[in-house]
C-alpha cells in the first residue's frame, strides 16, 4: 500500500537537513573545546611557572642572594617571561611576589596572546605583605 502522493516529497531531504545541523552544531562544540584546552594548558603552565619563580627568588633571598636575579634566571629556565619581581621583608622573614606571562601558542582572535599568573613565596611575619 503506498502513502497519498503529496506527503511524500514535504518530507524528503529532512533528514539530510537534520544531519547537517548535527554535524554544525557538533563542529562548533569541537572548536570551543580546542579553543578552551589551547587556553587551559597554558594558564596551568604559567601557574607553576609562577610557584616555582617565585621559590626560586624566595631560595636565593635565604642565602643571602638577590630575589629578582633568581627569578630571572628561573623563568628564563622556565621558558616564561617576568614581568615583575618583588621582595618584602629581611632575609629571615620575606616574602618573593612575581608575575610571570606566558604564550599563547594559537591564540584566538579576540582573546588574550599570553597568560599572566601571580606566585608569592616565602615566610612573612614581620614586614607588611606586598599587594
Amino acid at each position: 500500500m503506498r502513502g497519498r502522493p503529496g506527503r511524500a516529497g514535504d518530507e524528503r531531504g529532512s533528514g539530510t537537513m537534520l544531519l547537517l545541523a548535527a554535524t554544525i552544531v557538533a563542529l562548533m562544540l569541537a572548536a570551543a573545546l580546542a579553543v578552551a584546552t589551547g587556553y587551559r594548558i597554558p594558564q596551568a603552565r604559567a601557574r607553576a611557572a609562577a610557584d616555582a619563580v617565585a621559590l626560586s627568588g624566595a631560595i636565593a633571598v635565604r642565602a643571602g642572594g638577590d630575589a629578582c636575579a633568581a627569578a630571572q634566571r628561573a623563568a628564563s629556565v622556565n621558558a616564561v617571561r617576568l614581568l615583575d619581581c618583588s621582595m618584602a621583608g629581611d632575609s629571615v622573614d620575606h616574602v618573593v611576589s612575581v608575575r610571570v606571562a606566558v604564550a599563547v601558542r594559537a591564540p584566538f582572535a579576540g582573546l588574550p596572546r599570553e597568560i599572566v599568573a601571580t606566585a608569592h613565596a616565602g615566610r612573612l611575619e614581620t614586614a607588611s605583605a606586598p599587594p
